[in-house]
């Protein structure tokens, strides 16, 4: 039934328009909100420690209670952006993040500062599902990963933002002012999202005739009654199926994959690199304000270039799958030899750290960072898009928690050394996970994929 939809042929082989970037832009935006608490939470809690007197238990709470709110608003994403659609959903989380950032930075104590830090996670749990399955509602099917890798770009220019502001910050040591400096960005994107169109395969879903025309219009395109009519039963195809069907036997697979696959993005360890690379340097003996701007700069560069590699010359012509396998190799190669290598002399260490992490970072940013986002929405179907890629998105923020909750206390009682170890071990693992298990979804429509993994097994069921 879905493949006969003109409306969704129209759509998945129109022109990737400057209209289409921007929409994707601005879909990946939360991105940089995301990118921006990341990155700036590991200059800021070295000073906020001190005026708030936090041990290193209620450090790792502080860094770490950000992903408990994002697995929260993961998880109940579809469910919101069923009842108020994807743009406005997108609009609350932009406002929502905004007031939490300037309540943030005025926090008094550790409970205020845990707290407020759990409802801006919220907002940005939210964000890190709708966004993606936005874009990819409306992108084109050749180009659609590398417009989805909008959604990374944007996380990484946000930590490479964090990180300078940060640096030049860090010698007032002005933490409130760091964290509450998102909040610009915040009220920026909010006012833009208000000029989106609303998905095209949400209103068809919820059977919202007039805001199909007006996002349609926007793309440049015209549709008679004819095919007025084809996406009215398109609906009632897809009414038939719920958020049950996720977990129905012969699609089992398919979620079970999208739950590994979370899980092992946030195992390989990525978020040590990104909230606490300060705190290593500084641990390998580097001054505050030394590491704060090494952390800045190699983390800060070696995060951004390797997402452009992705966007433009990788995700859309080698496929998902091979990107996902090549990532994993790379990654648990430097972690496996930065495992080793920081174990020598504090000199050669810090030397070792920064050679590993640039690596690694480059592995990372063109597999399984902007990867994870593009075939997120791509594997479910409209009707369970929205759920499907929550549940996926939970288990990211739950691996960020456990991960980024866990480290300090690990780099306290084992060493950085066999921490490394811990996530390289982890990172090869991978390999072998997405070699036999990711579902190729390069130059597919949504429709195609959603009849090859799912409906035509459902029918079956």
């Amino acid at each position: 039934m879905a493949e006969e939809i003109e409306i969704l042929k129209m759509l998945d082989e129109s022109k990737t328009d400057i209209v289409k970037y921007i929409l994707a832009i601005l879909g990946g935006l939360g991105g940089f909100l995301f990118g921006y608490d990341t990155g700036i939470i590991g200059d800021a809690i070295i000073f906020a420690e001190q005026t708030l007197h936090l041990t290193s238990f209620l450090i790792g709470l502080s860094v770490a209670s950000v992903t408990l709110g994002a697995a929260i608003g993961a998880i109940s994403s579809g469910i919101i952006s069923d009842y108020l659609g994807r743009k406005y959903t997108l609009i609350m989380d932009a406002l929502i993040f905004t007031i939490f950032a300037i309540l943030l930075a005025l926090s008094i104590n550790d409970l205020m500062f845990v707290v407020t830090r759990t409802i801006l996670g919220f907002a940005i749990g939210v964000d890190s599902v709708i966004g993606p399955v936005y874009i990819a509602e409306f992108a084109p099917k050749n180009t659609r990963g590398r417009l989805l890798t909008f959604q990374q770009l944007m996380i990484v220019v946000g930590i490479f933002v964090s990180y300078w502001v940060g640096y030049a910050l860090s010698f007032s040591g002005n933490w409130r002012l760091m964290i509450g400096l998102g909040a610009i960005p915040g009220i920026i994107i909010a006012a833009f999202r208000f000029y989106m169109p609303e998905s095209p395969r949400f209103a068809i879903i919820k059977n919202k005739v007039n805001e199909l025309n007006q996002a349609l219009k926007r793309f440049g395109l015209i549709v008679d009654q004819t095919a007025i009519q084809k996406v009215r039963k398109l609906q009632e195809f897809e009414s038939q199926f719920s958020a049950r069907d996720l977990f129905r036997k012969a699609v089992l697979p398919i979620t079970l994959f999208a739950i590994g696959a979370a899980l092992f993005q946030q195992f390989d360890g990525i978020n040590v690199f990104i909230y606490y690379s300060a705190t290593i340097f500084e641990h390998l003996g580097y001054s505050p304000t030394s590491a704060t701007f090494t952390a800045g700069w190699v983390t800060g560069f070696g995060n951004l270039y390797p997402v452009f590699i992705a966007q433009f010359l990788l995700v859309d012509r080698i496929g998902r799958k091979l990107s996902l396998v090549v990532s994993f190799i790379g990654m648990a190669i430097a972690l496996l030899l930065g495992s080793w290598l920081v174990s020598l002399t504090s000199y050669i260490a810090g030397l070792s750290l920064l050679a590993a992490t640039m690596i690694y970072l480059f592995f990372f940013e063109i597999g399984s960072g902007p990867v994870l986002w593009d075939i997120m929405p791509e594997i479910f179907p409209t009707a369970l898009r929205g759920r499907g890629s929550s549940i996926l998105a939970f288990f990211v923020w739950i691996g960020d928690f456990v991960v980024s909750f866990t480290f300090p206390i690990l780099l306290y009682s084992i060493g950085i050394s066999y921490v490394f170890l811990i996530y390289g071990i982890i990172s090869a693992l991978g390999i072998l996970f997405f070699w036999f298990l990711t579902p190729e979804t390069k130059g597919k429509s949504l429709e195609e994929l959603s009849k090859e993994l799912w409906y035509s097994k459902l029918r079956k069921a």
